[in-house]
């Protein structure tokens, strides 16, 4: 995603982030939905270009799409911005014949954009004799705010568009798009496949934590049209994926301390190097147990259990929040009010298709950029206690979260791995946790 630089945020409802409306045309395709392309059958290199044409009325600095190619041996492309953002800079910098690439516009500058304009063109080079597909997948906002300053927003879920390219005379096909709804493909067939009509799409494999995948949405045995096949799950009560009452979740409630008073968990002892780091947020009310006696320590801390935390130090009032507005969060769990306190506040912000995944394992770069939203919510300042160095695997952290990466670490919140490593996709234990949220309050002055 496009970042910004660090900015005080004011309590802001997904109510007033803007709609953007999005059109792809060229020529006749303009009213398809899903664009298709003709290619001369002469095995030659074939090019064409997708206009992006943006309708806000309201004021933008950027936007940002994630694009995904069936083939990215036989497909390339680059993209060009229209004159009416001239301003504007591509960012990050485009490469061609990558599976996946992010990449937007963004201007860092005093200009902002609205009114109906043609944004850019994706220019797309196919060198194949098979049909392929180019999917536009998640797209994103980055809107002025009225205290002038810039923030990012969800707009649209994946994919926002399908563009699909075939020589002359290919028999008729479609695109079969595989949504995993926020599991990860392990093998099996691609996620994005060209089928001919009436074949069948090869399913992937597909895993996410604590879940157990229970099929398809659909079936693709006998395709007729483009689709989308979704992925479903079943909480399995795995880490990561803890169903309320079992000893996974951060419960509320259920495990109050002993009559004494005294430090409840016979997991966490004194040698421990994290042992300060749960003692300073048990006292403090912000983690309690995952049992009467058990912190699990080594269990990995869930996105439901990151912003209940948060919202615990906040003093977030449960009773404002009724009913959470993500479709997979149920009201009925300990977390849903503080993760409807969280969206209503910015500082969460849901994964597309109007989810957010709660009993998935919280990756370490997305917990860097909740921390860091959080800051601007409750207008801490972080201080600077050392030059940020780059990590070895720089080129791995989303452009979403490098700001707050690097916020966090110059502030001593956050450390590397050995090696000089960030490991941006890897999880976080709650020992973990517990010591970066020591550390985040202790260097805000809390």
């Amino acid at each position: 995603m496009i970042s910004m630089k660090s900015r005080k945020r004011a309590a802001l409802t997904l109510s007033v982030i803007m709609m953007l409306s999005l059109v792809f045309g060229v020529n006749a395709l303009a009213a398809d939905a899903n664009p298709r392309f003709e290619a001369p059958n002469n095995g030659q290199p074939y090019a064409f270009s997708v206009p992006f044409q943006v309708n806000e009325s309201q004021p933008y600095a950027g936007i940002q799409f994630e694009l995904a190619l069936s083939d990215p041996n036989c497909l390339s492309f680059s993209f060009t911005l229209g004159d009416a953002v001239k301003g504007a800079s591509i960012y990050p910098p485009l490469t061609s014949s990558n599976l996946h690439n992010e990449f937007g516009f963004v201007n860092m500058g005093s200009n902002a954009y609205s009114g109906d304009l043609l944004v850019g063109e994706l220019n797309i080079t196919y060198t194949g004799s098979e049909p392929q597909a180019i999917t536009i997948a998640e797209m994103k906002i980055v809107r002025i705010k009225e205290d002038g300053k810039t923030t990012e927003g969800i707009i649209k879920p994946s994919p926002v568009q399908i563009i699909s390219v075939s020589r002359a005379g290919s028999e008729p096909y479609y695109t079969v798009t595989f949504d995993t709804a926020g599991g990860v493909r392990t093998g099996g067939g691609a996620l994005i496949q060209t089928v001919a009509e009436n074949g069948a799409a090869v399913a992937p494999t597909v895993t996410r934590s604590g879940y157990t995948f229970s099929g398809w949405d659909k079936t693709f045995n006998n395709v007729t049209s483009d689709m989308i096949v979704t992925a479903q799950w079943t909480p399995s009560g795995g880490p990561g994926g803890q169903t309320p009452g079992d000893s996974g979740g951060e419960t509320v409630g259920d495990t109050k301390p002993p009559q004494d008073g005294g430090f409840p968990f016979d997991d966490v002892h004194e040698g421990d190097w994290f042992y300060d780091d749960v003692v300073y947020v048990y006292e403090n009310g912000l983690m309690t147990g995952t049992g009467a006696t058990k912190f699990s320590p080594n269990m990995s801390l869930t996105r439901g259990m990151i912003v209940t935390i948060l919202g615990r130090q906040a003093d977030a009032d449960q009773s404002k929040y009724p009913s959470c507005a993500f479709s997979d969060v149920d009201n009925k769990i300990y977390y849903a009010p503080y993760i409807e306190w969280g969206r209503q506040n910015g500082i969460v912000l849901g994964v597309g298709s109007n989810k957010f995944e709660p009993d998935r394992a919280v990756t370490r770069q997305e917990l860097a950029a909740i921390l860091h939203r959080y800051t601007d919510f409750a207008e801490f300042t972080l201080p600077v206690t050392r030059p940020y160095t780059q990590f070895l695997d720089e080129k791995d952290i989303a452009a979403y979260a490098k700001d707050p990466v690097q916020a966090l670490f110059s502030a001593g919140v956050i450390n590397g791995k050995p090696g000089n490593l960030f490991d941006p996709t890897g999880t976080a234990t709650r020992a973990e946790a517990a010591a970066m949220l020591h550390r985040f309050l202790v260097a805000a002055g809390v």
